[in-house]
Parts: structure tokens; C-alpha cells; sequence
């Protein structure tokens, strides 16, 4: 008999402030905030997850919108991830191949992310699926700067294969997945951040008198 599942898997970004109880400052440190939490306007429960990256919102996005990097977030779970069409309103269609069960089932979906839109001050990078064999998947990521040379990245998401996992298991699935996901961009940020600046000193020419 075949087994009816629904599990949940999530990777996307959202809300520009750090979740209550958490500050900018205290993520300064390095914390990533790592929680399950339902964001505003959405159903569900997603995995969350945000961190502080020491590196202007260019850099950031730069890197959120380097989509055929996405298998490199975790790579015991995404197993492709290239652009397919790029639209000439901006849009973007990337395909995603996920695996489960070390490697023995795999599934996709094709998401539509549509240009960087302003909320405010925070920039919003969303995907949502247009076709796969997952019930649904949505990615969105959120950029707010915090100064010149600071930037909060917010992490949540939702992919919804036909599959049964207990709940504590679909919630480690979704916490582990935002974590891993905001720590990739802040790593590949902050060293793409410090090798243009290491250009632009040593561009920097001395004229004698």
C-alpha cells in the first residue's frame, strides 16, 4: 500500500527586522537566528532564519541572485539548481532538484522569481513554483541595510513534496535548511565585499611630487 505524505520542506527570506527578542547588535557576533515561526501574510509554519552580513546590500544581492549557486546551500539536499529562461520584464525561471532519503528519492520545481521589489527600505527577492511533482515551493529572501557597509538577511521557506515525515523531522528539515541557506550568502558576500575593496586599494596610485 502506498504511503500518503506530506512533508515540508522551506528556504525563504523574509521580514527585514531581526525576529523579537533578537537585535542587530546581537547578531553581530555571528549568531544566526534558526526558529520555525508563520511570517506575515503567509500559512504554514516556515523555517526562519537571518543573519547580519558585514557587507553593503549590493554585495548581498549580488550573491541572492546568483541563483545556479542555490545546490551549494546543502548539498546532501539540492542537487541542481541553473537559470532556464530569463524574461524580458526581468523575471527568471530556475530549476531546483531536491533528494531525500540519502539520495534514493529526488523531486524538482521550476520557480519564477520576479525582479527585486521595495518594501520600504528592504529589498525582496521571491520565487514561487510555476511547475514540478512538489504540492508547492516558494522562495523569498528579504536585504535591509543596516548601514554603508551592513546588511540583514532574513531567511524563511516552503516546499511542500507528497511525502510523510513526522513534524519534529519536517521542522529540523526547515530549520536547518534556512540556517544553511543565509550562512552561504553572508560567506560568499563577505569575501566577494573584501576582494573589491583589496582591488580598489591596490588601484590606488601614489603620484610623486
Amino acid at each position: 500500500m502506498r504511503l500518503n505524505v506530506s512533508w515540508a520542506f522551506a528556504l525563504m527570506c523574509t521580514a527585514a527586522t531581526a525576529s523579537a527578542g533578537t537585535s542587530v547588535d546581537a547578531l553581530r557576533d555571528g549568531h544566526v537566528v534558526k526558529e520555525i515561526r508563520v511570517p506575515k501574510g503567509k500559512t504554514g509554519r516556515y523555517g526562519h532564519s537571518e543573519v547580519l552580513i558585514h557587507a553593503p546590500v549590493e554585495s548581498v544581492r549580488k550573491q541572492v541572485l546568483n541563483f545556479g549557486q542555490y545546490h551549494k546551500m546543502s548539498p546532501d539536499k539540492f542537487r541542481k539548481s541553473r537559470v532556464v529562461k530569463r524574461h524580458p520584464k526581468g523575471d527568471t525561471d530556475v530549476y531546483l532538484q531536491f533528494g531525500m532519503a540519502n539520495g534514493m528519492i529526488s523531486f524538482y520545481t521550476l520557480a519564477r522569481f520576479a525582479p527585486p521589489r521595495l518594501e520600504g527600505q528592504t529589498e525582496v527577492i521571491e520565487g514561487k513554483q510555476i511547475e514540478g511533482d512538489v504540492r508547492d515551493a516558494n522562495i523569498v529572501w528579504r536585504l535591509e541595510p543596516v548601514n554603508d557597509h551592513e546588511t540583514l538577511l532574513v531567511c524563511d521557506t516552503i516546499l511542500v513534496p507528497d511525502f510523510y515525515a513526522p513534524e519534529s523531522i519536517v521542522e529540523e528539515e526547515l530549520r536547518d535548511s534556512a540556517e544553511k541557506a543565509v550562512l552561504l550568502m553572508r560567506g560568499r558576500a563577505e569575501a566577494d565585499y573584501t576582494a573589491q575593496q583589496k582591488k580598489a586599494n591596490s588601484a590606488v596610485v601614489v603620484k610623486p611630487k
